[in-house]
């Protein structure tokens, strides 16, 4: 199925029809470059780095630049019948999710409204510590992607069909672009959205925040860590379906990467119990 797919460059330079050609190439790059990845774990069940072109599930095309303000057309070609590799009935609808879905986290920002891959990675249909990983690869294309931010153009729009997926602009930049390490251990109350106890990585939903935000167990974390996380994963679906937070919700020790507006980018877990008197015991 062919897919219409507008990466569009606006404000500066971009107003008059013009950008400069290297900051331009590294957008493009960068951004076609977010979407192979995560198309190729689709097809082959696994995070690749190289030989992204060789697929029968995919292509991205480039079919025409065009003014307004500065816009480049790219056919984006998915043959579902090759998408396989994560065990799920993948439909084109779920290829789309699945990929802004990341980028999107990439970037700090919101799930869309209409996702499931948050309930796909609760159910465990998704491996939530390949998409923790999926999301960190993604990092250096979508910094790529950024370049031209205040240096040709104020924003970058994703569109595909008729709608905007993605938008990139200084705010994204500044924070794909630092990570400050925080020193003080914090505690609050989250729910798990995702866990993989393998890796140690997940999901958890920032009440404060109103989304998830990627997590890392320490690797001190003792037992009962680990089983509170799981209880907490085992009610999130309840969360999701019945609006009921009551038994999902848990208190964390945890330490906070976050971006220079101190939105948190991932926090580290040492301690999970069910409540807050439970966890300064």
């Amino acid at each position: 199925m062919s897919n219409n797919l507008v990466i569009k460059f606006e404000g500066s330079m971009a107003e008059q029809h013009i950008v400069p050609a290297y900051n331009a190439a590294q957008a493009i790059a960068g951004i076609t470059r977010s979407i192979m990845i995560p198309a190729a774990y689709l097809e082959h069940g696994k995070i690749k780095h190289r030989n992204l072109t060789k697929t029968r599930a995919f292509q991205l095309n480039l079919l025409a630049q065009r003014e307004g303000s500065f816009e480049t057309l790219i056919d984006f070609i998915i043959k579902n019948e090759f998408l396989l590799g994560v065990g799920v009935g993948v439909t084109i609808d779920l290829v789309k999710d699945f990929i802004y879905s990341l980028i999107r986290r990439c970037i700090g920002e919101k799930a869309d409204a209409n996702s499931t891959i948050e309930e796909l990675e609760a159910a465990d249909k998704l491996k939530s510590g390949d998409l923790t990983a999926l999301v960190e690869v993604l990092e250096p294309p979508i910094k790529m992607a950024h370049n031209i931010i205040n240096n040709g153009a104020n924003n970058v729009f994703i569109i595909h069909g008729d709608r905007n997926v993605v938008t990139l602009n200084s705010e994204t930049k500044r924070f794909v672009n630092t990570s400050i390490e925080g020193e003080i251990l914090l505690v609050k109350e989250f729910s798990v959205g995702s866990f993989n106890a393998n890796t140690g990585n997940g999901r958890v939903f920032d009440y404060s925040e109103g989304r998830t935000v990627p997590f890392k167990l320490d690797s001190a974390a003792d037992g009962a860590t680990i089983n509170v996380l799981m209880d907490s994963l085992k009610y999130y679906a309840r969360k999701k379906r019945l609006d009921d937070e009551s038994r999902s919700r848990v208190a964390l020790q945890y330490k906070s990467i976050t971006a220079p507006d101190e939105r948190i980018k991932k926090i580290v877990v040492f301690k999970a119990r069910t409540g807050m008197d439970d966890l300064i015991k």
